[in-house]
């Protein structure tokens, strides 16, 4: 490891050694997980009101999950590639 690294490592550890992790990080690590959740949430109760009370087949009701998806598989790597191409306001992760 460089020197930049170690400077990085110590910054996250006390005296007697042992690591710790800032609030912030671990809130924004379990981030990623709740988004999940929370869209797997709003689907299946979409599908549910949808078969349920407005009487739509459940193929079709799913079939708008799908669609949803292939849409996100269209716009995810168009979004990366912007992100990639172009620097924002804090820089990049390197």
């Amino acid at each position: 490891m460089d020197n930049s690294s170690n400077e990085k490592i110590k910054k996250y550890m006390k005296e007697d050694g042992i690591h710790f992790v800032p609030v912030w990080r671990i809130f924004g690590f379990s981030g990623a997980n709740m988004a999940v959740n929370l869209y797997m949430g709003i689907t299946m109760i979409m599908s549910y009101y949808l078969n349920g009370y407005v009487g739509m087949a459940v193929v079709l009701a799913s079939s708008f999950s799908t669609i949803m998806r292939l849409w996100d598989g269209v716009t995810d790597p168009i979004v990366g590639f912007l992100i990639d191409k172009f620097g924002g306001r804090f820089g990049k992760w390197e």
